[in-house]
């Protein structure tokens, strides 16, 4: 679990004193340290689409995060989720979504929580919550008549854009979801667009960021 930091005596890294590649995937490497860390210890604001996500992921990147917390930093996360057919039949009764979503996700995380490694696991979620480090929100898609179904696609955009503390800009965008299955295991790759690098670049930055921002004010 994450702790409290000292803050440094030394300005923070910034985006552009790396060269970073304009395509990552696992055939260059291990991507947690070539990328997930560096990016994550340089941020001072982590925003995140995904359609997975597991707190092994963040123990993944625990010297990238720490980075980010003794900048003083942020992330902001949004999962995408599908709902049971018991969830969709209180929904039609008139229950509101939000509990709802908050309750099945609280019976998701108590099953993930069985074993003592998924608890130390969890406490990453918990410790960076508590100390206004993590936010996250549930995207919930509907169907093409306006409601909810159960199991009705998932929302599976993925992307990420970081900002550093200079105000220079970085997004990923590809296949890679924020699981440790995505970060270690599977067969991922994805683009990177940086906003010192030209006007082209600058342009996908920020539309990405539009785009989270719309999802993020619902």
């Amino acid at each position: 679990m994450p702790k409290p930091v000292e803050p440094s005596s030394l300005e923070p890294v910034c985006l552009r004193a790396t060269k970073w590649l304009t395509t990552y995937s696992h055939e260059d490497g291990d991507l947690v340290k070539l990328f997930f860390v560096p990016v994550l210890s340089r941020a001072v604001h982590y925003q995140r689409i995904t359609g997975y996500f597991d707190s092994n992921a963040l123990a993944l990147a625990a010297r990238g995060l720490n980075g980010l917390i003794e900048n003083g930093g942020r992330m902001e996360c949004i999962v995408g989720c599908t709902l049971d057919p018991e969830e969709v039949d209180h929904i039609e009764n008139g229950y509101a979504l939000r509990p709802l979503i908050a309750k099945g996700l609280h019976r998701r995380l108590q099953l993930h929580a069985e074993s003592e490694w998924n608890r130390q696991r969890l406490g990453w979620l918990a410790w960076m919550i508590a100390h206004g480090h993590l936010d996250i929100k549930v995207a919930v898609p509907k169907g093409p008549d306006g409601r909810y179904h159960a199991g009705h696609g998932l929302y599976h955009a993925k992307s990420g854009l970081v900002t550093d503390a200079a105000g220079d800009r970085l997004v990923f965008r590809g296949s890679i979801n924020e699981t440790h299955a995505g970060w270690t295991q599977n067969c991922e790759s994805f683009d990177v667009s940086c906003s010192w690098r030209g006007e082209y670049d600058l342009e996908r930055i920020d539309k990405s960021e539009a785009e989270f921002g719309r999802l993020w004010r619902n």
